[in-house]
């Protein structure tokens, strides 16, 4: 060994796991709430932990191998975030696809990623993607099953949810897994965990969210943004998170009641509709972040005005390779994003660089924690 190696600091980065951060969190603070959803699930700090280890073994039990994928094709859901983590415990690549996308485009992205098996509720709210499930999987012929989340059990579909499963898995989780995102056309971007953890650093110290507070999100965990906003950011912050699906005002304005202050993560056309219902209050938001997809950097977020003292923080995704955050300026208007340069380091490693290039063009994203195309 060089002096080189032996003077190097260890990369925390280098085995940055979700599943393990839900071990660790289940052992330090078993009673704390971790997660819930607007049907009414919900899990502490332990019980997340326990299903996810249950839902690991039944992977292994119906015949999913280390080193195969599973695709989950969930809402926001409390069961959409126990699959992820089961799958990720049990060895499995996940490839997380929005359910409502048309079947013909979920059915490439299973072939593209080789899944053997898919994952997804039997309903929400009204609709019920199990059918359309069924048809990605005769399309998609390395396809082996189709097996369902909850709530209620689905003709022909591996009932997850039921009894019969439950042995703890005995496969450690491995941080080598990939978590794979549905990009638009039925694309596949591949991302290391520490990629989605590293983003959400970032939208925590740009976008105002301190330990413990509570997180009430509108995006289902089954992309880079829902994913780096929701489970990473919850569990980096050590808060409690609440997913709405499907979106409902009333159920909205009742989980903010109930935990506020609370961040409010949610898409940027709702700006000018929770502004106009009053929502825009210090005592319901703590900050309200609003997404803007356009991916061009662009930004298609518009000027709120007076906000009440909330703190508007605009969230850029960059397809599904990047997410960064920017507070609003004065009288709440957009700022350009990377306006100032995004930086993380580690050491003397600079694991995330975002910034804007001289001149028109695209923002420049560099470092090792930055998801490939």
């Amino acid at each position: 060994m060089t002096t080189t190696e032996r003077e190097s600091p260890p990369n925390p980065l280098a085995r940055v796991d979700i599943s393990r951060l839900t071990r660790d969190a289940a052992r330090d603070h078993p009673s704390h709430p971790a997660i819930c959803d607007s049907s009414g699930d919900r899990a502490t700090a332990l019980e997340l932990d326990a299903r996810a280890d249950a839902m690991a073994g039944a992977f292994a039990d119906i015949g999913l191998a280390p080193g195969e994928t599973l695709m989950v094709a969930g809402g926001a859901r409390v069961s959409s975030c126990v699959a992820l983590l089961a799958g990720l415990r049990a060895g499995l690549n996940v490839a997380l696809a929005p359910p409502h996308a048309p079947p013909a485009m979920l059915a490439a992205f299973a072939s593209r990623v080789d899944a053997r098996a898919i994952a997804c509720q039997t309903s929400l709210g009204d609709h019920s993607p199990m059918l359309d499930m069924f048809e990605v999987a005769a399309r998609a012929t390395g396809v082996r099953m189709v097996c369902g989340l909850g709530p209620e059990a689905f003709d022909g579909a591996v009932n997850l949810a039921g009894e019969g499963f439950g042995a703890p898995s005995q496969i450690d989780s491995d941080s080598a897994a990939a978590i794979v995102t549905f990009a638009k056309g039925g694309g596949a971007v591949y991302h290391a965990q520490k990629t989605l953890f590293v983003a959400a650093i970032d939208v925590a110290r740009r976008g105002r969210v301190g330990f413990g507070e509570t997180i009430v999100s509108c995006l289902a965990p089954t992309g880079f943004a829902g994913l780096a906003i929701g489970p990473f950011l919850a569990l980096a912050m050590d808060a409690p998170l609440y997913l709405i699906d499907p979106f409902d005002s009333a159920a909205l304005i009742a989980a903010l009641e109930s935990r506020a202050p609370a961040h409010l993560i949610a898409p940027g056309a709702l700006a000018g509709p929770l502004a106009e219902a009053g929502l825009l209050r210090p005592d319901l938001l703590r900050a309200l972040l609003l997404l803007d997809r356009s991916g061009d950097g662009a930004g298609s977020l518009a000027p709120l005005g007076d906000t009440g003292g909330v703190a508007i923080v605009d969230l850029h995704a960059f397809g599904e390779q990047a997410v960064i955050a920017e507070p609003r300026g004065p009288e709440a208007r957009p700022l350009p994003p990377a306006r100032e340069p995004h930086m993380i380091e580690i050491g003397e490693a600079r694991v995330l660089s975002v910034r804007r290039r001289a001149g028109p063009g695209p923002l420049g994203f560099e470092g090792e924690a930055v998801s490939a195309g």
